[in-house]
């Protein structure tokens, strides 16, 4: 019996060929699509399996699986997977394959998909490129969002430890200084033969321990300058001042350091109308750096010169001498932190290896450049530049600072000195230094200074800041309350000297403030003096 033909018109308007299937072939139920020839060499009219699954390869699983469900009775589909194929010409589609039952009869229908699926399968793609895009961007900012929060845990422990780096450095400031103080303080005394005569192995001992005391004393001033630096907690403060004003100050005690080993220091090289502008302490702090520096490489009856002048727009600075030099391959080295060059060999000099990259340091903070030229054997030359000051007002003018007789201060008369103090030290040392030109009293407290001040006020106070019962800022505070105390000057004399002391105690309201350790009577004396004069 010949099978029923279906109405062609059912399938015009679908990109597909409808086989059914008739024992071992196939046969064509209607028309095929254009496709079929292009895939199925000969468009036979009767395919069989191997012709389909020959023109599509994907069919020769499909037709396995479609083969078990024709065999099972009763109506129904089968739907393949969808699979990609290219033609001839390189054109890629994607096909379908439907294993149908009706009626008892078997057919597979053989589907194209056209534009619709093309632009459902782009819109897919579409959607799991960007939910993989936004799988990605979340666990990226899952990431990221751990990272920042690692970064910020980091950051507040950085600041954690930089505090406590502060705190450590300003307690070991505080706690060496206080020894050092009576150290150097005496030691200087009694190499002036204040207290009586020595004898020359006696000032050589006392030589002996001045110098270990300065030296250790430059070891935590250079540990605590590189730390301001570092902590970027240098201020720097300038001003326009002559290069000679500054040289009066560094240079005698470049010249003190020299005349052990007999060197010559020339400046004549150096503008001494030459103006400057720059943080005054600080480029003085520069110019002694380069000077010691030199002095210690050069040998006995040796030589260390400063020349200095504008070129352009910058003032050029050199400290040459004639010492051993350094070698060309430690010459970029020489400005790191801790570094000697020659190691302990080089003149088998003390020191941290601090002071040059302090120097530096305060160069470039300057806005300036520091470099070097030297030969082994033929001395060194250190060279910086600084930016050139443009002014149109007139320059300051070169002058050494008058040098005050105290012996003619309030005649008749001697100045009454509180020293507010609890380390008996200390205490001593100020007493020491200030007699007999002063008339001293001291106090180890706070309250007993303010109670016999307001039975006699002095003419000025030596204030210590760390008392035992009250903070000397807060005996200043007192002091200034009561109209009868309010005039006194009060100089804080502190072993409290980081970054910003200085300012912190002027603020607070003091008259000056002097960091101890405190080494020279003359010094002191003059300071005083100088605070009374202008009452």
């Amino acid at each position: 019996m010949t099978p029923e033909a279906l109405p062609t018109e059912l399938f015009a308007g679908l990109d597909a060929v409808l086989l059914e299937r008739r024992g071992a072939v196939f046969h064509l139920m209607a028309a095929p699509a254009a496709w079929y020839s292009q895939y199925v060499p000969g468009a036979p009219l009767e395919p069989a399996p191997d012709d389909l699954a020959n023109a599509f390869p994907f069919l020769e699983y499909f037709l396995a699986e479609a083969g078990e469900f024709w065999s099972a009775r009763g109506a129904g589909r089968l739907l393949s997977e969808i699979w990609m194929q290219t033609d001839a010409a390189g054109i890629e589609s994607a096909f379908r394959g439907i294993a149908l039952r009706a009626g008892g009869r078997e057919f597979l229908l053989l589907e194209k998909l056209g534009a619709d699926f093309e632009e459902r399968r782009a819109a897919i793609q579409a959607a799991r490129t960007r939910g993989l895009a936004m799988e990605w961007l979340e666990r990226r900012a899952t990431e990221l969002a751990g990272a920042n929060q690692a970064l910020e845990t980091r950051a507040r422990e950085m600041e954690r430890i930089n505090q406590l780096k502060s705190e450590f450095l300003a307690s070991m400031s505080h706690d060496l200084r206080t020894p050092l103080n009576a150290i150097m303080g005496f030691s200087s005394l009694l190499d002036q033969q204040k207290a009586g005569a020595l004898n020359e192995k006696q000032r050589s001992f006392v030589h002996q321990v001045r110098q270990a005391a300065d030296h250790l004393l430059d070891l935590i001033n250079d540990v605590l300058d590189l730390s301001k630096i570092e902590a970027g907690r240098m201020e720097l403060h300038p001003e326009i001042f002559l290069l000679g004003n500054a040289l009066q100050e560094v240079l005698p005690a470049v010249r003190a350091l020299a005349m052990p080993k007999n060197v010559a220091i020339d400046s004549s090289g150096a503008d001494p109308i030459l103006e400057v502008y720059a943080d005054r302490i600080r480029f003085k702090q520069i110019l002694y750096n380069l000077f010691s520096n030199a002095v210690k490489f050069t040998p006995r009856n040796g030589r260390v010169g400063i020349r200095a002048g504008r070129e352009g727009g910058k003032i050029s600075f050199s400290v040459k001498d004639n010492g051993i030099g350094i070698a060309r391959e430690e010459q970029a080295a020489i400005f790191e932190k801790f570094y000697q060059a020659g190691g302990r060999g080089r003149g088998a000099q003390e020191g941290t290896g601090l002071g040059l990259a302090i120097t530096k340091r305060l160069v470039e903070q300057h806005g300036g450049e520091i470099g070097v030229e030297s030969e082994p054997g033929a001395g060194s030359c250190f060279s910086f530049t600084l930016p050139a000051h443009e002014t149109g007002g007139s320059a300051p003018t070169a002058s050494r600072p008058a040098l005050v007789d105290f012996a003619e201060a309030q005649p008749g008369r001697p100045i009454q000195v509180a020293v507010v103090e609890d380390n008996p030290a200390s205490a001593m040392l100020l007493q020491a230094m200030l007699e007999p030109r002063c008339a001293v009293t001291v106090h180890d407290t706070g309250l007993a200074a303010l109670d016999s001040f307001l039975d006699e006020a002095p003419s000025l106070v030596l204030l210590d800041i760390s008392l035992p019962d009250i903070d000397g800022r807060e005996l200043l505070k007192r002091m200034r309350a009561l109209e009868s105390l309010r005039r006194v000057p009060v100089v804080a004399v502190s072993a409290h000297a980081m970054a910003g002391d200085r300012e912190k105690f002027l603020d607070a309201g003091f008259d000056d403030y002097i960091a101890k350790p405190v080494t020279e009577a003359d010094q002191l004396l003059k300071r005083i003096l100088q605070l009374l004069s202008r009452r």
